[in-house]
């Protein structure tokens, strides 16, 4: 026996409403100006969500700089020995990073198990760094943050199936190309990649997230699919 339409509705909202994903507390902060010294700090970008709290972090020369979502305040952590793993501690908080995941504490208080959020971790890091652009497929995992100077481009590339993580040059597109649809050039003496960003609305197949670009990479030759939005300030 068919289904009554209103249920059909309500099942159609439920379906919806888990797929897409909840964006997270990070999101609302501009994250642009946060790194003082970027000689100092120019390392991996990592977005954990530990428990109820979200922190932020980067890289140093054995060193790690950490934020809470909460707050843009950093702290500075020292790496100290351990059998696996980084950890780094300052006295008062403590992140222990293993594989995609961390523990984390405060204060002296509970030890709370982090998972990593790669995607977030990406668009933090193409902030701080200047990018205009980010574009990201899920099957095969793949990322570009394409930086944009009005005379040249920079694409920095991960592909980590194909063991692909490089950063590329080119020219920037004619101003006129700047309408419903965005197309990046960009190459080094191994890699050469086509960005093609087309002003429609793309939902990421696997976390159910909605971007405003549609996204296809071509690199080396290989076509690959995903969305991109602007992260530009």
């Amino acid at each position: 026996m068919p289904l009554p339409r209103i249920l059909l509705l309500l099942l159609g909202a439920v379906l919806t409403a888990c797929a897409t994903r909840e964006p997270p507390p990070t999101a609302g902060r501009d994250w642009s100006g946060a790194i003082a010294d970027r000689e100092r700090w120019n390392g991996v970008v990592s977005v954990y969500r530990c428990g109820v709290d979200t922190v932020v972090t980067r890289l140093g020369f054995g060193e790690l700089l950490l934020w809470s979502a909460e707050t843009l305040e950093p702290t500075v952590l020292t790496q100290t020995r351990t059998a696996s793993g980084a950890r780094f501690d300052s006295g008062e908080v403590m992140l222990w990073m293993k594989g995609d995941g961390a523990l984390h504490a405060r204060g002296g208080g509970e030890t709370v198990e982090c998972t990593l959020d790669g995607r977030e971790s990406l668009r933090i890091e193409g902030v701080m760094d200047g990018a205009a652009l980010l574009a990201l497929g899920s099957s095969p995992e793949w990322s570009l943050l394409i930086f944009d100077d009005g005379t040249a481009v920079r694409g920095r590339v991960s592909v980590p199936r194909s063991a692909v993580d490089a950063e590329l040059a080119g020219p920037a597109p004619e101003r006129g190309n700047i309408g419903r649809r965005l197309v990046y050039e960009v190459a080094d003496g191994e890699h050469t990649a086509r960005i093609d960003l087309e002003s429609v609305v793309c939902v990421d197949p696997v976390a159910g997230e909605r971007f405003p670009f549609a996204a296809t990479l071509v690199l080396d030759g290989a076509t690959l699919a995903g969305c991109g939005q602007r992260i530009a300030p």
